[in-house]
């Protein structure tokens, strides 16, 4: 796809898609290459399930638990769940007030300075629903000097206009790498065009200012979780690696991406270990660079 930061103009003929929000990844340059090479992928263990019949224990916990009916219970059950086993490790910084008065109703370590991590992800969410309102979609719009011909062929470059949607990405498409971009083909199709006679053209430009967050550390901005804010995001500008252990000891892993792409160069330093071998896996991607190497093992029977 060429990338196209203006519009085209005389815009004429167009498709509306109405889906929802977005994300992309950070290109910095070389020269801004941190310290810090590599991240570390090691076993984890297995998610809990439940059947029908179970529970977990923060299930059974919120089944069994009362509201409190006084403050001087709400701070009793506060000082129990921080209490709790698991939360034993954690570094906790609690602070809660009234949104009527702003009285301090509990406190615990309030003052120690934290990282907030992932609960700015509730102040994101919240600032969307008060300023755009829950039933606000995001549009992305293609776009033609011209309409099609009678044969349906359109003389001219095609512009897919991003608005910031995220939902053209696997993640929210079962697995499927391509049924977003293959349904997105499927409405321009059914809008007349069936050739294009010029490029294909992405324009992300209705996002503009900083492309990441102030304060953002160099080693993150190389990983999925590091992404930019982008108006046209595909899979959310992030790839799926893909190892698995060779047929034999001592044999390369195979890698394989997700999905499959000619923009990457995998350099692969990997080996198979024993059955029942740790797996320790190093992945590393230098800031600006469309190489990825892998280094490390996987041990023969691990499913990859």
């Amino acid at each position: 796809m060429i990338t196209n930061k203006g519009r085209a103009s005389h815009l004429i003929f167009f498709l509306l898609l109405v889906s929802l929000g977005g994300g992309a990844a950070v290109i910095p340059t070389r020269a801004q290459q941190p310290q810090q090479r590599e991240r570390r992928v090691s076993s984890t263990p297995p998610a809990t399930t439940t059947t029908k019949n179970s529970q977990t224990v923060s299930e059974t916990r919120a089944a069994n638990a009362v509201a409190p009916k006084t403050l001087e219970e709400l701070r009793a059950s506060l000082r129990e769940v921080l209490r709790r086993p698991e939360l034993a490790p954690a570094l906790l910084a609690v602070k809660v007030a009234s949104l009527d008065t702003g009285r301090t109703l509990f406190e615990e370590t309030a003052g120690k300075l934290l990282l907030p991590a992932s609960n700015m992800k509730l102040y994101t969410v919240a600032a969307a629903l008060d300023r755009l309102s829950p039933d606000f979609r995001f549009k992305t719009s293609v776009y033609a000097a011209r309409p099609p011909d009678a044969a349906g062929t359109v003389r001219g470059d095609l512009v897919i206009y991003g608005r910031g949607d995220p939902t053209f990405a696997a993640s929210l498409n079962g697995g499927d790498y391509t049924k977003a971009i293959d349904t997105l083909a499927e409405r321009i199709r059914a809008s007349g065009l069936k050739r294009v006679e010029g490029d294909l053209v992405g324009d992300e430009s209705y996002f503009t200012g900083a492309p990441h967050g102030f304060g953002w550390e160099w080693t993150d901005l190389t990983w999925h979780d590091g992404a930019e804010i982008s108006a046209l995001t595909v899979n959310d500008n992030a790839l799926d690696l893909i190892v698995k252990p060779g047929t034999n000891l001592g044999a390369a892993c195979t890698i394989t991406t997700g999905p499959p792409t000619p923009l990457i160069t995998i350099t692969n330093r990997t080996t198979t270990a024993a059955r029942g071998a740790r797996r320790d896996l190093i992945v590393y991607r230098g800031l600006g660079e469309n190489v990825i190497e892998v280094s490390g093992s996987l041990p023969l029977d691990d499913p990859g």
